[in-house]
């Protein structure tokens, strides 16, 4: 008998510890777009992916359309890291010409990170410019994460420039 609720509690802890408070609070698109953005952050894109889908829903279905598209480009760049495409390069560059997204920089700098995602796919050099414009952006906005995020490092050392990677 005792060992049975030993292994129902160990169970009841395993359960606890595996389900996440933003999954649980489907209701919160807020709290779903902030977990996706720490899972996507982490390179945890398989779990980011839905995250960001139902928050789009969710923000669709409030009429919330900046935030709505805040989850799309995060959808977007994690996508790119799983399944790239031409489809979903053209659909960051009309983005950019979005005068909303043109309008406010948090959404800029988002829009230009899944940019960055879909060129590294395809040559990391190709996504120099975009990192640039990620780091100019990201020290405008005291954006500290990203600013230390920005791939130019990378770059730098697979074009051989150790010196400059550093």
């Amino acid at each position: 008998m005792q060992i049975t609720s030993v292994r129902a509690a160990i169970a009841l802890v395993i359960l606890a510890a595996l389900s996440h408070p933003a999954m649980a609070q489907t209701s919160n698109p807020t709290a779903l777009l902030a977990e996706a953005d720490r899972l996507a952050m982490l390179c945890n894109w398989p779990r980011a992916i839905p995250l960001y889908t139902e928050a789009g829903k969710e923000f669709h279905n409030a009429g919330n359309a900046k935030s709505e598209l805040q989850a799309r480009l995060g959808w977007i760049r994690t996508q790119a890291y799983q399944e790239p495409s031409a489809a979903l390069a053209a659909e960051v560059e009309e983005d950019l010409r979005n005068p909303v997204i043109q309008g406010d920089t948090p959404l800029r700098l988002r829009c230009l990170l899944a940019k960055a995602a879909i060129e590294e796919q395809a040559n990391e050099d190709s996504s120099r410019q975009t990192w640039e414009k990620i780091l100019a952006l990201a020290k405008g906005l005291g954006d500290r994460r990203w600013q230390a995020r920005a791939e130019l490092g990378i770059i730098d050392f697979l074009d051989g420039d150790v010196a400059k990677a550093t």
